[in-house]
C-alpha cells in the first residue's frame, strides 16, 4: 500500500511536535493460496541445477526463487518433457511474485532454450536485472546469456541504465513502468543496442511491453501457445491482450526439441518467485485407485474397511486401478509400479500370499518363476539408472528395509483413455491383542512411477482381532507343528471357552461369538 506523501508529513510534522517517533514503513500484502492446479509434476522437471536457489516441486509448486538476497534460480523440464516444436503445445501457469511489493527486485522469466547444457543451465554471476537469462548490462556482451534461447520477462524493478526505452539523438531515454513484462532473444546481439552518442547506454531492447502488478501476493495465470502451422509463440497474462511472436526455429534453437522453465534473480532486494501449472497439453492426466475386497468365491467381496474389517489370516484380493485420462496429452510412458509398507511390523494388517500374480490377465509369475511377460523398471524412484530384469511378486511386494519400496513391475505404457488393473492376492495377520474388539490398521502405499506423471495411494487395511480358543492338550502336541491324526469315524470333542470384557472392565456375559473351522484344509465352517 502507497501513502500519500502529504499524509505523511502530516504525520511527522504532529509527532515532532508530541516527541514521539513514528516511523512509516510499507505495508506487505499476504500470499494468496494457490488456486487448483496440477500437483504430481515431479517427474515434469529435473533437479535444479547447480547453483539454483530454485527448489524442486512440493504439491505442484515450484520456487524459483526464495525471498532472500542475492539468489539465482532456474529449473528445467527434464528430456522427456521438452517441448516438440514440430507438434503443437499450450501450458497455462500460474505465477507468483511474492508479497515484497514496492521493494520488489527483481523478478523471472519463462524461458525456451536449446543450451548445450540442457537441464543443467544456469547463469552464473550477473546482476538482478538480467534475471539470469539476458546479457551483460555492461556492454552487448551476450556469453553470460542462455544460448539459443527466447524469454519472456516479468520485470519487477526499473533499472534506469538497462531497463528504459532510449529517445532523442543524445541517447536521452524514458524509463519503462516499474513491473513490465517484455519479451527478446537472450543470446542474439540484436537484442541489445548502445544508444550513446557520447558514453555508453546499452539498453535491453524491450518488445511488446506491458504493466503487470508485480510482487502483489496474487496468483496470475500466464498462458503460452505454439502454432507449429504458423511457426508462432502466443502469449497471454492475466486478462491482457495476447502477444504473439514469430519464431525462426533453425535459427533460433537449431532444433526442434527445446527446454523449457524458469529462471529468477535478486539482488539487495528480493521476493518469493513460485509457479505451479494449470495445464500442460503434453503429459499424461492420470490417477489411481487402490482397493481390498474380501473373496466371495472367484469374484470380489464387499471393500475391506474399518466397519468390515478382514479376519484373522482371511484371504483377501487387492485390486489397483490405473487410469489414463480421456484429456490426456500423452500416452503415460514406461510406468513402474512399486508396493510399500509402512514399518516391518507383522502384528497387525495385511500380508502378500505367494501366488500367481497378474496384471491385465497376463501372469508377471507362476508360483514366484517369471514368465518374462514384464522386466522390472529401468530407474528407481529417485531417478537412478536400474538393470532391468524379468519380473516376479517379489520384484512387486518385497522391501529392502523399513519404509522401502520393492523394485517395481514395469506395467509399459498406459495409452490415452485407458484403464489397466493389477489384482493380487493379500492375507490378514492373526493380530494381537485378542479381546474381540479392536480393529487393527496397517498402512500400505502403492506408487506408480512413470516418465512425465506420478502417482501414490496410501492404504490403511483393517483387521479385526478375535479370541482364541485353545484346545485341550489331548488334542495337539505342542512340541510338533502339525495337527493330531485322527482314526476313521473317531469322534472330535473340543473343550474350551472364551470370554470377552466389556468396556467396564468386566467379563460381558452378553457377548456373542463364531467358531470357524476346518477340517483337512476343506471350506471353512462356522458355528454361532
Amino acid at each position: 500500500m502507497r501513502i500519500n506523501k502529504t499524509i505523511q508529513f502530516l504525520v511527522l510534522g504532529i509527532s515532532l511536535l508530541l516527541g514521539i517517533l513514528v516511523i512509516v514503513s510499507p505495508t506487505k500484502a499476504a500470499i494468496d493460496p494457490v488456486p487448483a492446479h496440477i500437483t504430481n509434476i515431479e517427474n515434469l522437471f529435473a533437479a535444479p541445477p547447480e547453483g539454483s536457489n530454485s527448489k524442486p516441486p512440493v504439491d505442484g509448486v515450484t520456487v524459483i526463487n526464495p525471498a532472500a538476497n542475492d539468489q539465482s534460480g532456474a529449473i528445467w523440464s527434464n528430456p522427456d518433457n521438452r517441448i516438440d516444436l514440430s507438434k503443437d503445445f499450450e501450458a497455462t501457469m500460474l505465477l507468483n511474485f511474492g508479497d515484497s511489493g514496492s521493494n520488489a527486485a527483481d523478478g523471472m522469466a519463462f524461458v525456451m532454450h536449446a543450451d548445450p547444457r540442457g537441464y543443467n543451465t544456469i547463469q552464473t554471476g550477473g546482476t538482478g536485472q538480467q534475471l539470469g537469462v539476458w546479457g551483460s548490462a555492461s556492454s552487448v556482451d551476450v556469453s553470460p546469456a542462455i544460448k539459443k534461447s527466447f524469454a519472456v520477462e516479468f520485470d519487477t524493478r526499473n533499472n534506469d541504465d538497462w531497463d528504459s526505452a532510449p529517445t532523442g539523438f543524445w541517447g536521452a531515454s524514458q524509463s519503462l513502468v516499474r513491473n513490465h513484462i517484455a519479451w527478446n532473444y537472450p543470446a542474439l546481439t540484436s537484442s541489445y543496442k548502445d544508444f550513446g552518442i557520447i558514453g555508453s547506454k546499452i539498453r535491453l531492447i524491450h518488445n511488446d511491453v506491458k504493466e503487470f502488478p508485480g510482487s502483489d501476493g496474487k496468483w496470475h495465470e500466464f498462458n503460452v501457445k505454439w502454432s507449429y502451422a504458423d511457426h508462432t509463440l502466443t502469449y497471454k497474462f492475466d486478462g491482457q491482450d495476447a502477444v504473439k511472436v514469430p519464431i525462426n526455429v533453425d535459427n533460433i534453437f537449431g532444433t526442434t526439441q527445446v527446454y523449457w522453465g524458469f529462471t529468477g534473480k535478486t539482488g539487495k532486494s528480493n521476493e518469493l518467485n513460485q509457479v505451479a501449472f494449470k495445464k500442460i497439453s503434453n503429459i499424461p492426466i492420470t490417477s489411481q485407485n487402490y482397493k481390498v475386497y474380501h473373496e466371495n468365491g472367484d469374484a470380489l467381496g464387499a471393500e475391506v474397511t474399518k466397519d468390515n474389517p478382514a479376519k484373522p489370516l482371511e484371504e483377501l484380493k487387492g485390486v489397483l486401478t490405473i487410469n489414463n485420462d480421456p484429456t490426456s496429452g500423452s500416452d503415460w510412458k514406461q510406468v513402474g509400479v512399486r508396493y510399500k509398507t509402512d514399518g516391518t511390523d507383522t502384528s497387525q494388517g495385511v500380508s502378500y500370499v505367494a501366488d500367481d500374480l497378474t496384471i491385465n490377465n497376463k501372469l508377471v509369475s507362476k508360483n514366484k518363476v517369471s514368465t518374462g511377460l514384464f522386466k522390472t523398471p529401468s530407474i528407481d524412484l529417485n531417478g537412478n539408472a536400474l538393470t532391468p530384469r524379468d519380473a516376479t511378486e517379489t520384484d512387486f511386494f518385497d522391501t529392502i528395509g523399513k519404509n522401502t519400496y520393492s523394485t517395481g513391475v514395469n506395467m509399459g505404457d498406459i495409452a490415452k483413455n485407458s484403464t489397466s488393473k493389477i489384482q493380487f492376492t493379500l492375507t490378514a495377520f492373526d493380530p494381537t491383542p485378542t479381546d474381540g474388539t479392536t480393529n487393527l490398521g496397517r498402512n500400505y502405499e502403492i506408487s506408480l512411477d512413470g516418465k512425465m506423471a506420478r502417482e501414490s495411494t496410501e492404504k490403511a487395511v483393517y483387521v479385526t482381532s478375535v479370541p482364541k480358543i485353545v484346545l485341550d492338550k489331548k488334542w495337539t502336541d505342542p512340541t510338533k507343528e502339525k495337527p493330531i491324526a485322527l482314526d476313521k469315524n473317531q469322534p472330535i470333542d473340543l473343550t474350551g471357552s472364551w470370554s470377552q470384557t466389556s468396556a467396564t472392565g468386566k467379563i460381558d456375559s452378553h457377548a456373542l461369538g463364531t467358531l470357524h473351522y476346518s477340517i483337512d484344509d476343506g471350506a471353512e465352517k462356522t458355528i454361532a
